[in-house]
Parts: structure tokens; sequence; C-alpha cells
């Protein structure tokens, strides 16, 4: 999968508005779509008495080396939060010596808003902030970051969109 292209799959998907740079592989497409289960929050399983709960003061809003290196402490391994911050950990690795950064960056910009969705936490939004601003700094010679320096924009907005980074979707 890792190795597949997804354009080998064009005539099953329908193609979305985010180019394949950001998106590569069958690998890519497959753990994308289980990050959106993962973070829709629409599991029906009891939650577990040692929950993994994802705190703001976690490494979810540090440097993406940081970040990499966490290995949570819980025993909570059925949590669809840790499976997500895996999942996002393996995309991370696995792109992060692409020529092409797009999928990093893309990866890293995600993990970013999934961690501003699920994390709580007094430091949340400063912490959430400071992170989007160390990687405006990182991405501005990137089309990820191609925008006016001027134009004010929220947070969800200083970043491609939902529906572009949700570039693939099933013909019916």
């Amino acid at each position: 999968m890792k190795a597949t292209p997804i354009a080998t799959y064009d005539a099953l998907l329908n193609k979305g508005t985010m180019p394949d740079a950001y998106r590569p592989t069958l690998y890519d497409f497959v753990a994308y779509e289980a990050l959106a289960f993962y973070a829709s929050g629409e599991q029906a399983a009891a939650k577990a008495e040692d929950a993994f709960e994802l705190t703001a003061e976690s490494p979810i809003f540090a440097p993406v080396e940081e970040f990499l290196k966490w290995q949570p402490g819980t025993t909570d391994t059925n949590s669809p939060t840790l499976k997500a911050v895996r999942l996002f950990q393996a995309l991370l690795k696995f792109h992060q010596k692409d020529a092409d950064k797009s999928a990093y960056l893309g990866a890293d910009l995600d993990r970013l808003v999934f961690g501003r969705n699920k994390a709580f936490g007094a430091e949340k939004n400063p912490r959430y902030k400071d992170a989007l601003e160390r990687f405006a700094n990182a991405s501005t010679n990137h089309e990820i970051f191609a925008r006016p320096a001027s134009t004010k924009r929220t947070p969800r907005s200083r970043r491609v969109t939902r529906s572009r980074h949700t570039a693939w979707r099933r013909k019916a």
C-alpha cells in the first residue's frame, strides 16, 4: 500500500480538489479514512476506566520531532484517540524524508487540528496558537501556506480547508 500510487485507483475513487501530492499513496487514503473514523467520536464502545485522554499539555502540539518520540502512557489501547495519535505518528514518519513535503506538512497540520478538536486543558488555545505559528514559520515556502500574511484568519482557516483535505470519496 505504501508504494501504490493513489492514481492507480482513479477509476474507483472520485478525485477531490486536493492535489495527489497531499495523499500520494493508497496507504495515505486508508490512513485518512481511519483518522476520520477515529476522530468522529461516534464509536459506541463504553469508556474504559483508565481511558486515554488527550491533554493540551501532551506533545500533541509539540514540534514534530517531540511528537514522534512520544509514547503515550496508557493501558487503554483501544482508544480511538490513541489510535489516531499513533496513526499521525506513522504518517509523519512515513513522509518525513519525502522530497515533496506536501504529504508531510499536510499530516502535521492535520495533527494540530486534531489536537485542537480533541485535547482539553487550560493551555489548549495558547499551545495550539504557538504550534500554528511554528508550523507557519516552517512552511512559508510551501503552497500549504500560500496566502497574504496580512490577511486575518481564524485558526480554522489557517489550514487547507477540510473539504480540500478530504480529497477522495468512494464512487457510488
